[in-house]
């Protein structure tokens, strides 16, 4: 499956000089238009956590791992692409701080399913790769996508990455190798 992992720089500090209202319009206008990307590529909408998007390619319909992988890569850039845009109809809203998303992929095997209580389950994934791309959104710089190793080989062919080196990732004993992806 390939995992995808997003969250909005600033929001937490949005929030400090915005009203609860006007935060909850802005953050239900963002998933909108983020959600319905991910559905253009067949996208599964994991979860939404405060500003972050989890998603990923390849369950409940198999495809092939390039298959998957390039959805979720060309997906992340079109989210890029929408986030420029609602930058500049937020700022002409009157929110002059900008915002900016930074994504994370990575592809792999993963454990998806049903996951939860007895009275409470949810449809996701878990797994090393869940973690790295969780990682890897972490690391990323805002209005980048950083993805991993396995990805790229994937994608090296129709998406153009740069090679960013090996990082220093929590929870894996060992550094990892990520490229940033050029749109």
């Amino acid at each position: 499956m390939s995992i995808f992992f997003s969250d909005i720089k600033g929001f937490t500090e949005l929030t400090e000089v915005m009203e609860p209202e006007d935060v909850a319009a802005l953050l239900n206008d963002y998933f909108s238009e983020m959600c319905d990307i991910a559905h253009q590529y067949g996208g599964v909408v994991a979860d939404m956590v405060g500003d972050g998007l989890f998603i990923f390619f390849g369950a409940p319909e198999s495809t092939t791992d390039k298959d998957h992988a390039l959805r979720c890569v060309n997906m992340s850039i079109d989210m890029q692409k929408k986030m420029r845009y609602l930058q500049n109809k937020w700022f002409n809203e009157g929110i002059e701080q900008p915002m900016e998303i930074r994504c994370g992929i990575s592809t792999g095997m993963v454990n998806v399913g049903g996951f939860g209580s007895s009275i409470r389950r949810k449809y996701a994934a878990m797994g090393l790769q869940v973690n790295l791309a969780s990682r890897l959104e972490g690391a990323c710089e805002p209005g980048k996508i950083l993805i991993s190793h396995p990805t790229w080989g994937l994608v090296k062919d129709e998406i153009e990455c740069q090679p960013k080196g090996k990082i220093d990732v929590k929870g894996f004993s060992h550094a990892v190798t990520v490229y940033e992806v050029n749109f």
